[in-house]
C-alpha cells in the first residue's frame, strides 16, 4: 500500500515513525530517505543506530535547516536543497529495486515536492511502479492532489493548536 500523511498538523514524522516501529516488531526491515532534513540532532536517528541498525536503514538528504542552539529554522531554498532533493529521489530508486525492505518511509517528500525541489513526474514514476510487497509512507505538508489520488491511504493532519504559536521553542525527544 501506499500511504500519504500531510497537514499542516504535528505528527506526520511521528506517525510515520510508529509505523516503523511496529513493522520492525513484525519482523520487517525499513528503510527511511529523509528529505530536507540535513544534521544529526534527530532523536530517532540516534535510536536507529543505537537499537535498529539491522533493522532499520536510514539515509539523510538535505541541508541541516534547524539550528537547536539558536531554536531558529532556516526556510530558504539553494542549489544545496535542490542536488540533496535529487540525491533523495536516486536513494529511494535504488531501495526500491533491491526490494531488500518491507517498508520505505520518503520523509518530507511532499515538502520537497511543494517547493519544487523536485518534479511531480519524477516521484509518481518512483512510486507507481514500486514492487507490490513494499509498504510505502510519505510524509510532508501540502500533499499534491496526484500523490493523494496514487495512494491507498491519506491522513490529514489538521493543526487545532501548537505550543510553538505561544513561544514554545522545538525540543529534542519530542520536536526533533
Amino acid at each position: 500500500m501506499i500511504h500519504v500523511y500531510t497537514g499542516d498538523g504535528k505528527g506526520k514524522t511521528t506517525a510515520a515513525i510508529g509505523l516503523a516501529m511496529r513493522a520492525v516488531q513484525s519482523g520487517r526491515r525499513v528503510a527511511i530517505v529523509y528529505f530536507d532534513k540535513g544534521g544529526d540532532f534527530y532523536s530517532e536517528r540516534k535510536m536507529f543506530e543505537k537499537r535498529f541498525a539491522d533493522e532499520i536503514d536510514f539515509w539523510a538528504c538535505g541541508r541541516a535547516r534547524f539550528n537547536p542552539a539558536t531554536d531558529q529554522f532556516d526556510f530558504s531554498v539553494t542549489d544545496e536543497d535542490r542536488w540533496e532533493a535529487k540525491r533523495g529521489l536516486e536513494i529511494a530508486r535504488e531501495i526500491l529495486e533491491r526490494a531488500e525492505h518491507d517498508v520505505l518511509i520518503l520523509d518530507e517528500i511532499n515538502n520537497i515536492l511543494h517547493q519544487e525541489l523536485v518534479a511531480l513526474a519524477d516521484v509518481l514514476d518512483l512510486i507507481l511502479p514500486k514492487p507490490e510487497r513494499i509498504e510505502l509512507v510519505l510524509t510532508g505538508r501540502n500533499a499534491r492532489p496526484e500523490i493523494m489520488q496514487a495512494a491507498d491511504l491519506v491522513t490529514d493532519m489538521r493543526n487545532v493548536k501548537h505550543y510553538m504559536d505561544q513561544g514554545v521553542a522545538a525540543r529534542a525527544g519530542i520536536d526533533y
